[in-house]
């Protein structure tokens, strides 16, 4: 989803109260390494509600001289509003009290007060840079006894310091070899430092222009400073700052020569799939550039003309088979027409003609069009797809999120939070989708009281307390000021099962009054649906009027549904006669259609009744 529609659902769980007065903690752990979004003011509410707190952790930027500069990033430089804090360094108590904790063989070295002085002028009290040295004394723990404040005395202190070791100590395992070798980690280390996110091993070798057996063998060494495994999940450095340091190893010509490989990877990427030399459904396997050319264009600040070559088909298609939506893509569209509205403005601002005004509408249509996709599904075939896992649960939330509709959004929406094995995440999200349907004020929206109950039918059992309670405020709110009397109606009987005490009785009193002052199918339908939440004395009383109503309308067609509607909550004799008033109520409907709509709507109560030697016409209704 985009950053717009992630924004509007922190605001909405911000605002979300928490039972018994609890504080909402958010904590928000480095924020500085975002590769392709800047935190702003917008990241979250200026004036925040009274029961939340929020604790953001980033390091200082280039250029920064204090927090204060994170705080004017964040619009927090109101001093009632933030305060910030400076993490200082371990100790030289906290780097013994970390050898303690490695267990043997490194505890011993907590009680050398000389050593654990030494590691600590190496590390500085750095976090990472102890964290690194610990790593290394544990693969040498067969040594670590004998270990002397002079073997630590000669280096430097820092990442430098650490790296320098690093190096003369590989070098000398790597003996002839060590040019060779050295060269094919350097690269390695390099790419790593200037990609945005973890590498498939097919990228790196790509990027490196390495041979299979040469990265592998680079890969070795780097164990403790590189994650993952090039397949399921990409390598990348354990450690951020280990890529800010290598990075910053490199020359700036250096830093621009890595940058273009990976420009020059995506513009050949662009072209094969629109050509059609590289097939979209293998896109996992280059996930990386799909995922991130759009972030590597705008940090080379890259053209419009650039940045358009991604709104194309087969850029779409690639998108489509790795996430299973467009939504990358439309990020991608975004970041197009950003870059041409900024150079037609800036174009206006010289007295000139917008030069790409028609890129603007380009991507304007090729929005309204991905958006449209989904507009055409019918909401029934979208859960479908998903229930049958033709698509995934987060294909058919991204469809819904997409679909103009309200009413059919509506019923997506419903229709997926009910489907069952929806990841936890994602419904979060959809209910989150459904509260704010359901709290909507759009008027055109409820106007479609039969999504309204959808909605209410797939969310309200899954809140509690006093979020429960405004949901259901809301809701009653939003029925009883319904014009039409039937809509109302309906609206309210899709309460009364969520509702308890004196709001209960309330409406169920609205509900049985309105339906006796209308007597007819809607209202027996209506009626139908509360019978297995009403108490038994009022079960029979309002049986007793359902019947009456049914029976008395004079529409066949409309008889047959409403008797049909009653016939589940009756038992014995009085559902055989029913039924048999039914079927002849069937039999003398003219139209064909909706004879055979009326036959099929009897289907399910026929094997109780000893008159099931009727049979059904079917040839009649074609």
């Amino acid at each position: 989803m985009s950053a717009n529609v992630w924004r509007g659902l922190v605001t909405d769980y911000l605002r979300r109260l928490l039972p018994n007065g609890k504080t909402l903690v958010v904590v928000l752990d480095g924020l500085d390494e975002a590769a392709d979004w800047e935190a702003g003011p917008d990241l979250f509410p200026l004036t925040p509600p009274d029961h939340v707190r929020v604790d953001v952790s980033a390091r200082y930027r280039a250029g920064d001289t204090d927090a204060s500069d994170w705080l004017r990033r964040l619009g927090w430089e109101h001093k009632d509003l933030a305060r910030s804090i400076d993490l200082s360094t371990l100790t030289k108590e906290g780097v013994a009290q970390v050898l303690v904790s490695m267990g043997f063989p490194l505890a011993q070295l907590g009680a050398k007060v000389d050593i654990v002085a030494e590691l600590y002028r190496l590390t500085e009290g750095d976090p990472l840079l102890v964290r690194l040295y610990m790593d290394a004394l544990w693969t040498d723990k067969e040594t670590v006894g004998s270990l002397k404040p002079e073997d630590l005395g000669k280096q430097k202190p820092g990442l430098t310091g650490y790296f320098d070791r690093w190096w003369d100590e590989q070098r000398k395992l790597w003996g002839k070899e060590s040019p060779l070798k050295e060269q094919a980690v350097q690269a390695l280390l390099n790419v790593l430092a200037c990609s945005l996110g973890p590498l498939s091993l097919e990228g790196l070798l790509l990027l490196t222009k390495l041979s299979s057996w040469d990265l592998r063998e680079a890969l070795k060494p780097l164990d403790r400073f590189i994650i993952g495994d090039g397949k399921i999940h990409g390598y990348v450095f354990s450690h951020p700052r280990l890529s800010d340091y290598f990075k910053e190893k490199l020359s700036l010509s250096e830093q621009k020569e890595w940058r273009e490989r990976f420009l020059e990877w995506g513009e050949t990427t662009v072209r094969a799939l629109e050509n059609g030399t590289l097939d979209p459904a293998k896109a996992p396997d280059y996930a990386y550039i799909v995922q991130y050319y759009g972030p590597h264009l705008e940090q080379a600040h890259a053209s419009a003309e650039a940045m358009m070559t991604l709104v194309c088909q087969g850029w779409s298609k690639a998108w489509e088979a790795l996430e299973g939506s467009f939504a990358g893509f439309l990020n991608d569209v975004e970041r197009a027409w950003k870059a041409a509205e900024q150079e037609n403005e800036q174009a206006i601002a010289k007295g000139g003609i917008a030069p790409r005004i028609g890129d603007e509408i380009r991507c304007a249509l090729v929005q309204a069009s991905i958006n449209s996709l989904a507009s055409n599904l019918p909401a029934g075939l979208i859960v479908q797809l998903v229930k049958h896992k033709k698509w995934t649960f987060r294909q058919g939330f991204v469809y819904a999120c997409q679909i103009p509709d309200m009413h059919r959004r509506a019923n997506v929406l419903a229709g997926l939070a009910v489907a069952g094995n929806m990841p936890s995440e994602l419904r979060d999200q959809t209910f989150l989708e459904l509260r704010k349907l359901l709290q909507s004020n759009d008027p055109s929206y409820h106007g479609h009281i039969e999504s309204q109950n959808q909605v209410l039918a797939a969310l309200v059992p899954h809140l509690t307390g006093q979020e429960r309670e405004q949901v259901l405020a809301h809701a009653l709110a939003a029925a009883q000021t319904i014009q039409d009397t039937y809509q109302q109606t309906q609206a309210l009987a899709a309460l009364v099962p969520h509702l308890a005490g004196q709001d209960r009785e309330m409406v169920l009193t609205a509900v049985l009054t309105a339906v006796q002052a209308n007597q007819g199918c809607p209202s027996t339908e209506v009626l139908a649906v509360l019978m297995s939440h009403l108490a038994s004395q009022e079960r029979d009383q309002v049986l007793a009027h359902a019947l009456v109503a049914a029976q008395a309308i004079q529409d066949s067609h409309q008889r047959t549904q409403a008797l049909a509607a009653l016939a589940p909550h009756l038992a014995g004799q009085e559902r055989e006669q029913v039924l048999a008033h039914t079927l002849a109520a069937v039999q003398a409907i003219q139209d064909n259609l909706n004879q055979v709509d009326a036959q099929l709507s009897l289907v399910p109560h026929l094997v109780c009744c000893p008159t099931n030697n009727w049979i059904i016409d079917c040839d009649a209704g074609m």
